[in-house]
């Protein structure tokens, strides 16, 4: 569709079909986000505790959510449940 370098193309596309490919790579640049509202928490939790087998993992953890966030709470390997793991 188009004939140049990549510099020439990519910065002066002469095909409508070129301008649209271009036109969809998304940005690198991320978006402003509005700074959160006081708001009250999606998701609130006190004093979360959990271990596998005799393993404390989380000891009295306490997290607030704000809405549209997200929160991952992620172990040592990353793995997800050792007891999915095969020994």
């Amino acid at each position: 569709m188009e004939l140049g370098t990549a510099e020439q193309v990519l910065k002066d596309p002469q095909h409508d079909y070129t301008k649209t490919l271009i036109a969809a790579v998304p940005s690198l640049v991320p978006h402003d986000r509005p700074a959160p509202e006081a708001a009250k928490p999606a998701l609130e939790v006190t004093q979360l505790n959990h271990a596998y087998g005799a393993k404390q993992v989380l000891h009295d953890i306490s997290i607030a959510v704000a809405p549209g966030r997200v929160l991952s709470i992620v172990g040592e390997s990353g793995s997800g449940n050792p007891r999915s793991q095969r020994t």
